[in-house]
């Protein structure tokens, strides 16, 4: 601990100026002291740690030692301080060795073995923590919050940012409300070509899974027959994709106005009220059915992690993006998740415009 010598002034007189003290007796004021720490867990992961205070000394944390808790392979004899000792002997560790704080790096199956020592660290007054990586360290962020009386380590697979995600938000809704406005004679000449040239309603109404799969209602242009989901059975040998997913090049049941639809993606534009009703973004994964969601493996559950889109990286891929295995399809949408950015928004919504007017949907 730094000492600071007593200036003349302060012995003669029993007072002194603040400037007269060296600047030394300051400093020790304001330093933040070394906490003497002891790692519950000699497991690969509490040597990590142990590496992990040794380089950054300006973490302000010296490991006394470890605590050993018979599990698995020991790798403390890799570090350059003892084992003081095990659970059973915790308590005389932390009184002998005056420790400041306990770090526990632990797996889960040793929650209730460690309790004890958790809970005496409590009583006795010595700040503990968790390894915040104890039930999930290979994707997304985690934070530390309080619920009531409950103490939580959250977990967020996306890893977005909250400011970013408002500011998607603020877009979505000033894009879909100025596109609702200038494409208004648009959406008015489509139905009356979808109501002139074949029976049934304009728009067409399909449930889809949405956010973390909460079903909403998609709307769409009409482009195929008014019973066109009861003849779909009697097509599925035809399917052209792979995996869950239904998608037939020369579909018979699409109309011929229907047809020019799919083919620039006007019969998507009703999508917009999804968009200001907040069930969808402009650019996200496309919404998957519920009966596709039921036959998803687990990885593949993840693409509904963020919010669907009327456009996503699938679609901007290539030309034919029909021919691209329902794998691959789910592999763009978790990179778009795992990569997203505002910018990378902006990117797909630029390579959007020409694919419309190339015509490359469906």
């Amino acid at each position: 601990m730094p000492t600071a010598s007593v200036p003349n002034s302060l012995t003669r007189s029993g007072a002194a100026h603040p400037e007269s003290l060296p600047r030394s007796f300051w400093g020790a004021c304001i330093e933040r002291k070394t906490s003497r720490v002891v790692i519950v867990g000699t497991n690969k992961r509490g040597y990590t740690l142990f590496n992990t205070l040794v380089r950054h000394p300006e973490l302000k944390k010296t490991v006394i030692g470890f605590v050993n808790t018979w599990l698995g392979q020991s790798w403390s004899h890799e570090a350059e301080v003892p084992v003081l000792g095990d659970l059973s002997n915790f308590e005389q560790v932390l009184t002998q060795h005056q420790i400041d704080e306990v770090i526990f790096v632990v797996p889960r199956k040793m929650i209730e073995q460690v309790e004890p020592a958790v809970l005496l660290c409590q009583i006795i007054g010595i700040r503990f923590s968790f390894a915040a990586d104890l039930f999930c360290h290979s994707i997304g962020r985690r934070t530390v919050g309080n619920l009531q009386d409950w103490h939580l380590v959250q977990y967020d697979p996306t890893d977005h940012p909250k400011i970013p995600l408002l500011i998607k938000r603020a877009v979505d809704i000033l894009v879909a409300s100025t596109a609702l406005l200038l494409l208004a004679p648009l959406f008015f000449c489509i139905a009356a070509a979808v109501k002139v040239t074949s029976s049934g309603a304009v728009l067409f109404f399909q449930e889809r899974s949405g956010l973390n799969g909460r079903r909403f209602r998609m709307l769409k242009f009409r482009t195929m027959i008014d019973d066109a989901e009861a003849v779909r059975a009697r097509l599925a040998a035809y399917n052209e994709m792979s995996g869950p997913v239904f998608k037939m090049k020369n579909d018979p049941r699409v109309t011929p106005v229907g047809r020019i639809l799919r083919k620039y993606s006007l019969d998507e534009l009703p999508q917009i009220f999804n968009v200001l009703l907040g069930e969808m973004s402009v650019v996200g994964p496309r919404p998957p059915l519920p009966s596709e969601v039921s036959q998803y493996g687990h990885w593949q559950r993840r693409r509904l992690s963020m919010r669907p889109g009327l456009t996503c990286l699938w679609q901007v891929s290539r030309p034919n993006r029909n021919a691209i295995p329902f794998k691959e399809w789910v592999a763009m949408d978790l990179a778009y998740i795992d990569e997203w950015s505002l910018w990378l928004d902006v990117i797909i919504l630029m390579k959007t415009i020409p694919a419309v007017i190339q015509g490359a949907g469906r």
